[in-house]
């Protein structure tokens, strides 16, 4: 099972036992609905995005597209492809690769 079909099946429970009579199906259902959106937006934060980039006079400036911190090009370190502040993951491929 992948990590989505997982994520689908658990909101299925959690959709389906909410309003359950069953003490342990409304445990189950409120730490699904705890742990969920979290997921999410871990999720969102491991999708990589290109960061924004303000063209200076003598150089861009390169922004974390989530929290506009200042981002530096990571050539020899491929594993750090991500913002400091904010852990995005950040996409340096060029458009034309």
């Amino acid at each position: 099972m992948k990590v989505y079909e997982a994520f689908k099946t658990l909101n299925k429970y959690r959709n389906q036992n909410y309003n359950s009579t069953n003490k342990d199906e409304i445990e189950l259902s409120m730490a699904i609905d705890t742990v969920l959106p979290k997921y999410v937006k871990l999720e969102k934060r491991d999708t990589p995005m290109k960061p924004l980039i303000d063209k200076l006079d003598l150089w861009d400036e390169h922004k974390c597209p989530i929290c506009e911190s200042i981002v530096w090009e990571v050539h020899v370190h491929k594993d750090e492809n991500f913002c400091n502040k904010c852990g995005q993951r950040l996409d340096w491929s060029k458009e034309d690769e």
